[in-house]
């Protein structure tokens, strides 16, 4: 299994998406986690206390942008190819992930799934 997280997505930066990270893969050991956002938000995130398992399986997708709750949402899928939620729909769409997670702008997810 290969669970997609937008760790962009939420109000409160990546932490609580490393946290769901690290309690998934505490009980799926075998799966895999691609945690997509801001690497300079990720990376220490990742090396501080927080729990996550020593693991192959999580990884890091590096992207330069952010869909934010004020971006109108076709725009933003449009204008922001590198933004996490768009290049997660991607790795969905090409077989890279089996799902994604999000808690991001709602209509700008709703938007890149129909597009």
């Amino acid at each position: 299994m290969r669970v997609l997280l937008d760790a962009m997505g939420g109000d409160t930066g990546p932490a609580p998406f490393i946290d769901a990270a690290a309690s998934f893969l505490r009980r799926h050991p075998d799966a895999q986690v691609i945690l997509a956002g801001d690497p300079d938000a990720i990376w220490p995130e990742l090396n501080g206390d927080n729990g996550i398992p020593k693991s192959p399986g999580l990884s890091v997708m590096d992207c330069s942008e952010v869909v934010s709750p004020d971006d109108e949402p076709v725009r933003a899928i449009r204008n922001k190819p590198d933004s996490s939620m768009v290049r997660g729909l991607k790795a969905v769409r090409d077989g890279d992930a089996d799902f994604m997670v999000s808690a991001g702008n709602t209509g700008a997810l709703m938007s890149g799934g129909v597009i």
